[in-house]
């Protein structure tokens, strides 16, 4: 399963401003040793997007889930549980889970 994890940015600098937290996104990924990649686009004026997509769960960020957590996610492919606990680490504005969108409870 595919998780896309996302964060919004509007107005006349969205695009800027995703290419940059894309840059700091990257930055964490490699200081955590997750084998990912942030990536940015322009989706239309004033409306941009970073994200990241998980299709397996790295090992860092297992190391960071409780020990049920990571016992389920072995059993079956990653689901909601392990999307939002990963969320409540990256922080992101939404997630999309198998084309179904689903909004963070992050307050962030």
């Amino acid at each position: 399963m595919l998780i896309r994890y996302l964060w919004d940015f509007r107005g006349k600098n969205a695009e800027k401003t995703a290419e940059h937290h894309a840059v700091h996104l990257n930055d964490f990924l490699q200081k955590h040793a997750i084998g990912l990649s942030a990536e940015f686009e322009l989706e239309a004026e004033g409306q941009a997007i970073a994200w990241i997509d998980l299709d397996q769960l790295p090992t860092p960020l297992l190391e960071t889930l409780p020990a049920s957590v990571v016992a389920r996610s072995q059993k079956s492919s990653l689901g909601v549980e392990v999307a939002d606990r990963v969320a409540q680490s990256l922080r992101p504005n939404r997630y999309e889970l198998l084309g179904m969108a689903k909004e963070s409870n992050s307050p962030f």
